[in-house]
């Protein structure tokens, strides 16, 4: 049977290369994880103190599960650390991602989460 593929993207299992699909996957969850925080302003919220998933989930009217589960994302990101039941901001998102600081550096993000929803 003849393969509809092009010739050189006829590959045999052994010249695949799984690795770069997992990267790909990789590079969506580090970028859909901080789009969704840009949404739901989880850094500010937290700007003054650790909060619970259901807390921060009540602040951005949102669901604990989900929010949780961002959070722990956020961790393996080093976005935020965890303090018991709670999560507070690292040194990094603290001074990067709270709204309102002079060093705030995601209005570009936010800009172009924008622009997407208004398509």
């Amino acid at each position: 049977m003849a393969s509809h593929l092009p010739r050189s993207q006829a590959l045999t299992p052994s010249v695949l290369d799984p690795p770069r699909i997992l990267d790909m996957n990789y590079a969506f969850a580090n970028t859909a994880m901080p789009v969704a925080a840009m949404r739901l302003h989880p850094f500010t919220h937290m700007a003054h103190e650790a909060l619970t998933p259901a807390a921060l989930a009540a602040l951005a009217h949102t669901a604990r599960g989900p929010t949780e589960r961002l959070l722990k994302g956020l961790e393996v990101l080093g976005l935020v650390e965890r303090e018991g039941d709670a999560y507070r901001l690292t040194s990094l998102s603290n001074h990067f991602l709270v709204e309102g600081k002079p060093s705030y550096k995601a209005r570009l993000a936010e800009a172009s989460i924008r622009r997407r929803n208004d398509a």
